[in-house]
């Protein structure tokens, strides 16, 4: 049993904030005892990184940023790893969120000890009604919609407000959970923004986290540009587990085209209401996400100078989205008559147990190249699915010693 341990608790002046420590090494935020924030690498601190680092990384010079939420304050010190940024301001609401995002200076790069960093204590709506200042990128995440006093957050007139206080060029990214709503729910949310913002898209961070990024113009990637910037946190994205810019992009899910149905206003605020009923659904956050992929784009249709297909359409099988891999190689890959095409399409068609479909398009890919190692793993490979063990030992021991340090080879010798 992970037994836990209470290293922080108070009763603030809107909500109770407790951090909790488990056997694990996990470390979370809770408000009013519902989980809002953690260091957990393949958990909340993906969408915590991110919902930083990614308008900062599109956006093509931020200077001054808004944050409305501290809770971990993880969010916050990825903006401070921007040295290019002017001005940081946070608005939070509960002043014993300070004291609490301390327990996580290990993993938030200690935002307060920034100088550029100014908190607000503040309702983050009154705020916004009230403030003269703008910015170029202002972050979004409160904790649910459900959770008394977060609601109004999520309503049209809030991002009215929001998009009031951007600059010309202004960015918002706005964190969307899965969890504890239903698909039309989550349509209405997302529609909610692309009512105030009209060039939106969707980013899955984890299982049941997504952002929803509003850009100024259509979504528009210079690969390129985008590859340099990332040298600035290349070490808290390798801390989430995205090595490489493709991984990072194939976050993406796509530009939503749902169908417009109702709003969440003031006046009507639905989904504060709708999203506490919803707790003891199981199967929400999946159906969602299933909704999603189902829709899906590739991120290539927005980059420019891009080269990276094999990367890409193998980071698309390996996540199960062969059609927008099959759609790339169909439709946007160089040299259809190459070696790497006809690897990568056999790859689709053996990650979806198509193995003798995909022996065809390995031999293809020998026939041009033949001492092509990755090929010839995989046409082992796929002999090996097919219990044809000769054969796949035979092809193994071609890649071996072509590449001796194919680990994966050896699980076949």
């Amino acid at each position: 049993m992970n037994s836990k341990e209470t290293i922080y608790y108070n009763e603030g002046l809107y909500f109770t904030v407790a951090v909790n420590k488990y056997q694990n090494g996990i470390i979370n935020l809770t408000i009013d005892g519902k989980p809002d924030a953690s260091n957990d690498k393949r958990g909340d601190m993906i969408t915590q990184v991110l919902l930083g680092h990614l308008p900062l990384l599109l956006h093509p010079k931020p200077e001054r940023v808004l944050v409305i939420g501290l809770a971990s304050g993880i969010t916050l010190g990825m903006v401070t790893r921007w040295q290019n940024v002017k001005e940081i301001d946070c608005v939070e609401i509960e002043p014993s969120m300070i004291e609490a995002a301390h327990f996580f200076d290990q993993w938030n790069n200690q935002p307060f000890k920034d100088k550029r960093i100014r908190i607000i204590l503040d309702d983050a709506r009154n705020y916004l009604q009230f403030t003269k200042k703008k910015y170029d990128v202002i972050i979004s995440e409160p904790s649910n919609p459900w959770v008394s006093g977060c609601g109004p957050l999520f309503s049209e007139e809030n991002y009215i407000l929001i998009n009031k206080r951007l600059n010309k060029n202004g960015m918002v990214s706005t964190w969307v959970q899965m969890y504890n709503l239903r698909t039309n729910e989550y349509k209405c949310i997302v529609n909610t923004i692309n009512s105030v913002f009209p060039n939106i898209s969707i980013w899955h961070t984890k299982e049941a986290d997504t952002i929803v990024l509003s850009t100024p113009e259509k979504l528009s990637i210079n690969y390129e540009e985008l590859k340099e910037k990332l040298k600035n946190v290349r070490e808290d994205l390798k801390n989430i587990y995205l090595d490489n810019i493709d991984h990072l992009l194939a976050k993406f899910i796509g530009v939503p085209k749902f169908q417009h149905g109702f709003l969440n206003t003031d006046d009507r605020p639905a989904i504060e209401f709708l999203a506490g009923r919803n707790i003891l659904f199981s199967q929400k956050a999946y159906i969602i996400f299933k909704m999603l992929r189902e829709n899906a784009e590739s991120i290539t249709k927005y980059l420019s100078n891009f080269n990276s297909y094999e990367n890409i359409i193998k980071i698309y099988i390996n996540k199960g989205l062969h059609d927008l891999a099959e759609e790339i190689l169909i439709y946007e890959f160089p040299n259809q008559n190459s070696d790497q095409y006809y690897n990568m399409a056999g790859y689709s068609s053996f990650r979806q147990n198509k193995y003798y479909d995909a022996i065809n398009y390995f031999v293809q890919a020998i026939q041009k190249k033949p001492d092509y190692a990755e090929a010839l793993m995989n046409l082992g490979n796929s002999y090996y699915r097919l219990k044809e063990y000769k054969k796949a030992l035979y092809y193994t021991q071609k890649a071996l010693k072509i590449n001796p340090k194919n680990a994966e080879a050896y699980n076949i010798t």
